[in-house]
């Protein structure tokens, strides 16, 4: 596998970044293939979803991130071509799944909304205003699939897709993926997991490029 070509190329959070989990909240770093984590479904609730894999995974590499704070003091640092579900400024959003949709965290703006963990009822979402975006260089590379294609990191709803410009397109493309992890359940393991970009998904990168429209890549 190349080192972390995801770093460069795709989309991934860094090692301390958070989830939450059965037993509790847990970093990126510490999270096991297995494990059951919060997720947004169809319709803006949330529930436990299962990762299936890592498709990228380095303890050791250098990542360049985006750094989304927002109103309420809530922050998310993900790679710029990663998607993050977010409500532009201008929309109306009284509903937030309706009025969200999903982007490149490189083109979330000061003013657009992300969708977040709702404090009235922890099972759904609300938006969160973003007041200020940074770029900045931490430790480790981590981007886990779940079953649904959805991931909540620090309490912020992302995709857990990058480099394509629709999540209903990267989430068909790993079906085979989601087909092979219900015959064959993951077995839970943090230890044994290699380093580098998933050879799927690393097929899926170099693929891409030949099958999509260029609008649809980021950086192309």
């Amino acid at each position: 596998m190349k080192s972390s070509q995801a770093a460069k190329n795709g989309g991934c959070f860094p090692a301390d970044s958070t989830v939450v989990t059965k037993t509790g909240r847990k970093r990126l770093e510490d999270l096991q293939v297995g494990e059951e984590v919060l997720v947004m479904e169809d319709g803006g609730k949330l529930a436990f979803g299962s990762v299936l894999l890592f498709l990228d995974r380095d303890e050791g590499a250098a990542g360049e991130f985006v750094t989304l704070r927002t109103a309420r003091g809530n922050s998310i640092a993900l790679t710029p071509s990663h998607l993050v579900y977010s409500v532009p400024a201008a929309a109306n959003a009284a509903n937030a799944t309706e009025a969200s949709t999903v982007r490149f965290a490189g083109d979330v703006e000061v003013g657009d909304a992300v969708l977040v963990r709702s404090t009235r009822d922890p099972t759904q979402v609300e938006t969160d205003r973003v007041v200020q975006i940074g770029r900045e260089t931490r430790r480790g590379v981590f981007a886990p699939l779940t079953d649904r294609g959805t991931i909540l990191v620090d309490d912020a709803v992302a995709s857990c897709y990058a480099v394509i410009d629709s999540h209903r397109v990267a989430h068909y493309s790993f079906l085979p993926v989601r087909w092979l992890a219900a015959v064959f359940p993951p077995e839970r393991t943090a230890s044994r997991l290699a380093s580098g970009v998933h050879w799927y998904a690393e097929f899926l990168y170099a693929l891409a490029p030949y099958v999509l429209p260029s609008s649809l890549l980021y950086g192309v």
